[in-house]
């Protein structure tokens, strides 16, 4: 993005300015070692503005993140805004790491996801993790198995946070860990499957 804080093991931000964008049927097996704030392992950002679609998308490499003040890492998708993303059908196996620091605990978040650190609006529909997780960071954290942060008209549905997957955080300021979502506010639906 123009702020240069997005990357991704595909593309590092994805905007449907004049037409949807559509990231599909695509497999990354590369790790990703960067200080950026965006990070996904297929895209580190996305903007629903025009509908973006991330369809049938693998990550199976390594996330390893050191950033100052806040960051949102996600094993598909680091941030995504807008009413109308879908990620979908797609899954990360692998491992993500984030170290987040700054000089006071209580300034800067981290939001940690699976398959998404953070997402305001949208739908994230039958997605499976099952790798590890692991947050190092001394700033406000969430971390969950699918998604880190999940905030307003946001729906995430038949999700799989799998028994092969592990999460592993430190005790920070203001920490929030789930096995599905690691924090939730204003969302409107969250039928999430933990185990097939």
């Amino acid at each position: 993005d123009k702020s240069g804080q997005a990357a991704g093991g595909i593309v590092g931000f994805a905007l449907g300015s004049t037409k949807a964008a559509q990231i599909k049927d695509c497999t990354n097996y590369g790790n990703c070692y960067t200080a950026r704030g965006y990070v996904g392992g297929i895209a580190g950002k996305i903007d629903g503005a025009l509908c973006p679609l991330i369809k049938d998308a693998r990550f199976e490499g390594k996330i390893d993140v050191s950033a100052l003040c806040i960051s949102s890492v996600g094993g598909i998708v680091g941030n995504a805004i807008g009413a109308f993303f879908t990620i979908e059908n797609s899954s990360f196996t692998s491992e993500i790491r984030v170290r987040s620091r700054y000089f006071s605990e209580r300034i800067g978040t981290v939001s940690i996801g699976g398959i998404c650190g953070s997402a305001y609006s949208g739908r994230i529909h039958a997605c499976v993790s099952g790798g590890n997780i692991v947050n190092d960071s001394t700033v406000s954290a969430s971390v969950g198995g699918i998604i880190g942060s999940l905030k307003g008209a946001a729906a995430l549905t038949d999700c799989e946070f799998t028994s092969e997957g592990s999460i592993d955080t430190k005790d920070s300021y203001k920490s929030a860990v789930g096995g599905i979502a690691g924090s939730v506010s204003d969302a409107y639906s969250c039928g999430a499957i933990v185990k097939r």
